[in-house]
């Protein structure tokens, strides 16, 4: 599924866009069912987290139930990104790896799990650029959040203009702001029975 001109961040965009994401937090569980890839979970033996790979020709991914839940939608999305990036079943193991996916592969999982549930240009365009203010909304953990944070503050004093795939997401989701807003003026204008 994954296309080299397209980077890992573009990809989780693109996800968002094809699926018609509008709100936050993001459902990965939904995401996946669009894309055919199979979503469980369970208490693994070991000190699993997570993982992807295909079973019967179709993709899975696996995320420890045990884990607080900010973090398991972290480990779904990330292990989405192994999916949707084309590593699973492709992986280039590194020689002290010890049957890990190699680091880069590792990397770009993280940067796609990040941009889909905490898509960048959205919050910087809902103004939602602190910590607190992007666990409440992303449903995320406090480093996640952090990371985030710290990312859009470096993009914001850089003064990076959206692409277009950013601008396209950007309207879908204000678009959905602003039926909500308009939504809430019919409902607080109606004349009581």
């Amino acid at each position: 599924m994954y296309n080299d001109l397209y980077s890992a961040q573009e990809i989780a965009q693109l996800a968002l866009l094809s699926c018609n994401v509008r709100e936050f937090p993001v459902n990965v569980t939904q995401l996946c069912e669009h894309y055919g890839i199979a979503a469980e979970s369970g208490t693994p033996h070991g000190e699993l987290v997570g993982i992807s790979f295909i079973y019967k020709g179709l993709p899975v991914i696996f995320v420890n139930e045990q884990e607080p839940t900010p973090r398991r939608r972290f480990i779904s999305a990330h292990e989405m990104g192994h999916v949707m990036l084309g590593h699973v079943g492709a992986w280039q193991y590194s020689d002290d790896s010890r049957g890990m996916p190699h680091k880069s592969q590792e990397q770009e999982a993280m940067i796609y799990a990040a941009e889909l549930l905490m898509p960048e240009c959205v919050l910087i365009a809902l103004g939602i650029t602190d910590v607190p203010e992007i666990m409440r909304t992303c449903g995320v953990n406090y480093s996640t959040a952090f990371r985030t944070a710290k990312s859009i503050e470096r993009r914001i004093r850089r003064g990076d203009p959206p692409t277009n795939v950013e601008k396209a997401l950007i309207r879908q989701f204000l678009n959905r702001e602003e039926q909500q807003t308009d939504e809430q003026k019919r409902r607080s204008t109606r004349i009581p029975a």
